[in-house]
Parts: C-alpha cells; structure tokens; sequence
C-alpha cells in the first residue's frame, strides 16, 4: 500500500513538473515573439523617422544634402552643390605663346526620389529634377606681341578672344542609381551617386577685340557644335551621417 502511495505521489510530481515545464516554454515563446515584434518595430520607425545630412564632392563642386526613408522601399532627398575654378595658362600653337584663362562657376540644387527593389537595400534608382545655375568663360589672347618684318603688333591690336556660355536657373531632369542604404546600419556611411543631367545645350556667345574680332563671325557655327552637347554625367561621393 505504501509502495503504490508512493508511486502515485511521484506521477503527480512528474505530471506537475510538465506541466510547469509547458508552461515555461509557452512564457518563453511568448517573450520571443514580444522582443521580434518590438525590433521589427523599431526598425520600422528608424527606417521612417532617421533623416541623413550628407558632405559631397564629385564632378560638380561639393555640396550638403539631407535624405529620408519615407517606406522600406521609398527616400526622398534634397541636394545643393556649388563651384567656382579659375585658371591661367600658356601654351605654344605654331611659335607663338597664347595665354588662356577659363573660369567656372556654377550650382544647382536638387531634389529627387530614390526606390530599391529590396527593403532598405543599397542599389537603388534616383530619378528628379534640379535647378541649374551656371557662367562659364574662355579667353584667349597672345601673351607677347607679333612682328612681321618691320611691323609690330601689340598685345592690344591682337585683341583678345573670348567665348561664354551663361545658364540662370533651368530645370533638367536626372535619371541615375544611388549607391548606398536610405537607412544604414551604422551612424556614419558612405554613399555614391552615378547619373546624369539632360540639358537644353549650352548656348554660346563669342566676342573678341582687335584682330581676335573675326571669331565673332563663327559664333553660329560654334553654337551649332555645342548645342549636340546635352548630357552632363554626374558622379559623387558622399559622407553621411544621422541625425
């Protein structure tokens, strides 16, 4: 009697240490699932909330930037670049020394939406529009002054060339990808930017003064060889950080 007591004591402790076992796995589970929901969670509202400040360099002068993850798949960003270069130089064409002095400067502002194919992946496609500001110029002019057999020419008769082409404000559209995720791991990233700009063509003016003055009469023919030139390549790099 004692022995079958004995047993069914000890049923009732193994039945009862199952069933606390049971529900421990079951506490477990839920408390798994609890920490998955609140991750996926927080990602969520870092992918839609974190806003990026970005420094750029690239073909276009250098710039700041600010992205944002709208979805998973779907940023937005806005972009302002600038530059200003100058130059002078000579150079030798046919014995005589012509000194040359391009100028630049130029920028633009953008804004454009960014889709990846993969949850916050980081290929994805930017296409937008941006406003364009920009003067470019090239003179030309003979650094020392010109004689042919006893008659001088100065560098003031022998005039001075110049060509220019003047932009204020067009809109273009871009169409390129960006490499790099809406919403990095990391608070520090790096980004790059690879596309293009499709202009109007550059619409050139040419003047000069003294001799340098016949290049006037060519500034059809040179506006005819510029204007095929519509598509501006666009490449940069980016530091980004969140905010």
């Amino acid at each position: 009697m004692a022995e079958k007591n004995t047993f069914l004591t000890n049923q009732l402790k193994f039945r009862e240490i199952v069933k606390n076992r049971n529900l421990l796995m079951m506490v477990m589970m839920l408390i798994g699932m609890s920490s998955l929901q609140a991750q996926d969670q927080i990602a969520s509202n870092q992918t839609i909330k974190r806003p990026i400040l970005s420094l750029h360099t690239g073909l276009h002068g250098v710039g700041l930037g600010l992205s944002k993850s709208i979805s998973q798949h779907w940023s937005v960003a806005l972009d302002y670049t600038y530059m200003e270069a100058g130059a002078e130089f000579s150079a030798d064409l046919m014995g005589f020394r012509f000194v040359n002095s391009p100028y630049l400067k130029a920028q633009t502002v953008s804004a454009s939406g960014r889709f990846s194919i993969k949850p916050n992946g980081r290929f994805n496609i930017s296409a937008g529009l941006t406003w364009m500001d920009w003067n470019m110029e090239y003179g030309v002019a003979n650094a020392n002054a010109l004689k042919l057999g006893n008659v001088e020419f100065s560098v003031e008769e022998l005039g001075r060339a110049k060509l220019n082409s003047s932009n204020s404000w067009s809109v273009v559209p871009y169409l390129g990808i960006h490499l790099g995720r809406a919403n990095p791991k990391t608070r520090v990233s790096m980004a790059m930017d690879l596309g293009f700009f499709y202009t109007n063509g550059l619409h050139i003016t040419a003047t000069g003064t003294g001799f340098s003055s016949a290049i006037n009469l060519e500034e059809q023919k040179l506006q005819e060889n510029f204007s095929t030139y519509r598509v501006l390549p666009q490449i940069n790099f980016q530091i980004r950080c969140k905010l």
